[in-house]
């Protein structure tokens, strides 16, 4: 629906001229009404908007929270400090889908409640340093794809389809021997990865795969393109051919 609301606010603002047009959509604005109510947000937004503006910067979730739901600050691009408590088991589809502000404010509470990442979560979010819990079980497709994570930490057994794509600044990946599996597409087009593999490998140009029994067709796509990698796995050449394809 959000695409037909704002179609309908450009349209009233073309045809209203003499009077400023009070318009917005449940979503970022949203935030704003935890501290005010919805119609003083937009009333704000036109007076105050510096005021505003602060109040969408943070958000404070407290440890009664056990889900962030879907889409639930998707779109907030100003959204910049956030801490996700030990108690949230999951977050929802396009949670925090291009919060592209939301970088070092981000945190993950440390907590041993199982945690599901779902699909486009943080997809285009400005975070970079990232260790995704290890108590997380599930991350879903196209999680942190286009974000900019750098480096990044993985514990789940499966790391999954479209996950990390197109994240540009990624140059490290470390996984724990828990990761067994990785999708298709799960990196592909991360033209800046350096070094994938347990914390102890640090050489550069360095993918290793020695305990990953799964590997999806063009996980790691166009990544030879350009560099030499040493890959180390015990993987067939078919398998690993299909991943890394040019």
């Amino acid at each position: 629906r959000c695409p037909l609301y704002v179609e309908t606010v450009k349209k009233a603002k073309a045809l209203i001229t003499d009077r400023p047009v009070f318009a917005g959509v449940i979503g970022p604005f949203s935030l704003a009404g935890r501290l005010m109510d919805v119609s003083e947000a937009m009333i704000n937004c036109y007076i105050e908007p510096e005021m505003v503006h602060t109040v969408l910067e943070k958000v404070n979730l407290n440890d009664k929270i056990d889900k962030i739901g879907d889409y639930a600050f998707s779109g907030c691009g100003l959204l910049n400090d956030v801490t996700v408590p030990a108690t949230v088991s999951y977050i929802g589809k396009n949670a925090f889908y291009g919060a592209a502000a939301l970088n070092e404010g981000f945190v993950f509470a440390n907590g041993d409640t199982a945690l599901t990442i779902g699909d486009y979560a943080f997809y285009g979010v400005g975070i970079e340093n990232i260790v995704i819990p290890a108590r997380t079980t599930t991350i879903g497709d196209y999680a942190f794809a286009t974000s900019a994570v750098n480096p990044v930490t993985v514990s789940t057994e499966k790391i999954s389809a479209y996950a990390f794509m197109d994240c540009v600044n990624l140059e490290k990946v470390i996984i724990t021997p828990a990761v067994k599996k990785i999708g298709v597409y799960a990196f592909e087009g991360c033209i800046s990865l350096s070094t994938f593999g347990v914390e102890t490998v640090t050489a550069a140009n360095t993918i290793d795969l020695s305990g990953i029994e799964q590997l999806g067709a063009m996980s790691f796509a166009h990544l030879l393109d350009t560099v030499n990698y040493n890959v180390i796995s015990t993987l067939s050449n078919t398998v690993l051919a299909n991943a890394f394809v040019k």
